[in-house]
């Protein structure tokens, strides 16, 4: 988990038309079971920036929750790795989306 990881996906805004999206997110072992995520992405429309922690939960999987300063958004993230890919699921109450990564 510990890196850097890229790839691409979609979000689904409240207030506008679905956009894929391309992501780089850096993950830093913060503890056992807990990672501090940053986390760099954009459409075509906007780049957006986030920041958060997930925690491990099981052997492949991790929750947590994000906040994105530029747009004032939290909401929640959930990891699921699978070899050498992870899909990367998020929601708010502005919207939410998906991401598959692979790890750089």
């Amino acid at each position: 988990m510990d890196g850097i990881w890229s790839g691409s996906g979609v979000v689904n805004p409240k207030d506008g038309a679905r956009e894929s999206v391309r992501c780089r997110v850096k993950y830093r072992q913060e503890s056992e079971k807990v990672f501090g995520v940053s986390a760099t992405c954009a459409t075509r429309s906007r780049k957006i920036q986030q920041v958060g922690t997930v925690l491990k939960v099981g052997p492949a999987s991790y929750v947590g929750e994000f906040y994105n300063p530029g747009f004032d958004i939290s909401g929640r993230v959930r990891v699921v790795i699978k070899g050498s890919t992870q899909t990367v699921t998020f929601h708010s109450a502005r919207g939410n989306g998906s991401v598959s990564l692979r790890k750089r």
